[in-house]
């Protein structure tokens, strides 16, 4: 059974260092400009030159810092440059497109039979916002507190995450905070009306909620730990894919690390495996029919789950969309409501019915799928783009905004260059908890390949990014270099 965890460890890492080399590669070759210094040290150098500095000067001059208040300076400071960068720049955007129709539903609810029956997490997203803007209004100031608000708090569990369960000890658990902190197309998307910042602070809370329950699960474990992080992983599961569907990858996702760690007990393992697949798959179950009736009561919408999915493998995989979204699949719904009326089982099969045809005869299939994971990983800027296109005073050629552009594409770079080398330290170390972040990104590529396909699809889980490559960075700053150059040359 070791052997069999052991090869689970390499073929899972394997997949993620081939999949993002070819990316990291692909990507670096789009620049075929040249590339201002400052821009390079701004984007590249700053952010862990800092970060270092700081670490050195407290060693050098054997400064001690009581770390409870510098997290709570790091932590103010963090939330001040959110809440900036976000009212800035919402004074200088408009909602469009989703964002738009997110908003105005948020002002004064009204049903949209399409929006609201095959994109289901927007109408949840604009009844919380209906919520909130009821007691503190409408304005998209509120908006910008909100996601800066979420965003801090995913920033104190990311540093939660490294200093607890990664073991970075003293400065080093802020590395990946920091990296998070000021990556900059989160910090261009905040003024957006979009759930994405609560689905990023669901998958990180979730994170360091699993990790806390595979620390409890042990031969000797208690059987009051487990029933309750079993139930509270998945209730929050629930409640989070409201705004992002991610009940799936999550249940996946939890299954794989659970096997793996069963595997070298598995008899004594497999009812604790089984215990929580059900409490979790219960949980699930329930919550779901309970959120139909509920979404039902409150839009007079029936909820159609093969609709909804079928809906996203439609748009994800005919020719015509070419992986995303357009019009041509609004006119396709348009025509299958006409002629089936409000029968949606009738309307899905349907649908799957012509999208396994076009797949058929679509000689560019493969190329498609790859331009989709192209679309997803190659570019990073997404929140330069979609500031771009909501500009108050109209678009502008994104060649003007070359410096911001590449600063992005190039901090995303030096984070994907680090994160392999810590994937390269996983298959050495067989860390479990490392494994999952791997796991975690492999099931987002797989939401890519047979989804819609979206540059900004990759906000809520940039933080598995950002842990692999911070693992890199310590395991490159732990290397004995001195130690091995002394044994080499003797």
């Amino acid at each position: 059974m070791k052997k069999i965890s052991n090869f689970l460890f390499i073929v899972f890492s394997g997949i993620f260092f081939i999949i993002f080399l070819l990316m990291l590669a692909k990507g670096v070759g789009f620049f075929d400009r040249a590339i201002a210094k400052d821009i390079f040290i701004f984007s590249i150098i700053l952010t862990p030159l800092l970060f270092f500095l700081l670490r050195w000067f407290l060693n050098r001059y054997s400064i001690s810092i009581n770390i409870k208040f510098f997290s709570i300076f790091f932590f103010i400071t963090v939330f001040t440059i959110n809440l900036i960068c976000a009212l800035r720049l919402s004074n200088a955007i408009q909602p469009v497109s989703d964002f738009e129709l997110a908003y105005n539903k948020a002002i004064n609810f009204t049903t949209n039979t399409q929006y609201d029956l095959y994109y289901p997490w927007w109408t949840n997203f604009s009844i919380l916002l209906n919520f909130i803007f009821k007691i503190f209004g409408s304005n998209l100031v509120v908006v910008a507190v909100m996601n800066s608000i979420l965003s801090t708090l995913s920033c104190v569990f990311v540093f939660a995450l490294a200093k607890k369960h990664l073991k970075f000890k003293d400065f080093w658990a802020f590395l990946p905070a920091l990296f998070f902190a000021l990556y900059p197309s989160r910090l261009f998307f905040l003024p957006f009306v979009a759930p994405d910042f609560i689905a990023e602070f669901g998958f990180i809370l979730v994170t360091y909620l699993f990790f806390n329950y595979l620390d409890s699960f042990t031969r000797h474990s208690s059987s009051k730990k487990l029933p309750f992080y079993s139930l509270s992983i998945a209730l929050l599961v629930a409640f989070f894919s409201l705004f992002k569907p991610m009940q799936e990858i999550f249940f996946v996702l939890f299954l794989i690390i659970l096997v793996i760690k069963s595997l070298p007990n598995f008899r004594e393992y497999f009812k604790k495996v089984v215990y929580f697949v059900v409490i979790f798959l219960c949980v699930i179950l329930s919550a779901n029919f309970i959120h139909a009736k509920f979404f039902e009561a409150y839009t007079h919408i029936k909820l159609d789950k093969s609709l909804i999915l079928t809906n996203k493998l439609y748009v994800g995989l005919n020719s015509q969309g070419k992986g995303y979204w357009n019009p041509v699949n609004e006119q396709y719904i348009d025509y299958l409501e006409k002629k089936y009326g409000s029968d949606t089982h009738k309307i899905a099969h349907a649908m799957q019915g012509r999208l396994i045809q076009d797949i058929k005869q679509n000689s560019h299939f493969w190329e498609m799928l790859i331009k989709k994971l192209d679309t997803a990983f190659i570019s990073d800027f997404y929140g330069i783009e979609w500031i771009n296109i909501s500009l108050k005073s109209g678009r502008i050629d994104l060649s003007d905004l070359e410096r911001p552009v590449y600063m992005s594409n190039l901090y995303y770079y030096f984070i994907l260059c680090f994160a392999l080398i810590g994937v390269f330290g996983i298959t050495k170390y067989k860390d479990l908890k490392k494994l999952y972040f791997v796991v975690f990104i492999l099931g987002f590529v797989a939401i890519v390949v047979i989804g819609e396909s979206q540059t900004r699809y990759k906000l809520a889980f940039l933080f598995n990014l950002i842990f692999l490559a911070s693992i890199g960075i310590k395991n490159l700053a732990d290397y004995p270099i001195r130690q091995k150059i002394k044994k080499f040359i003797e």
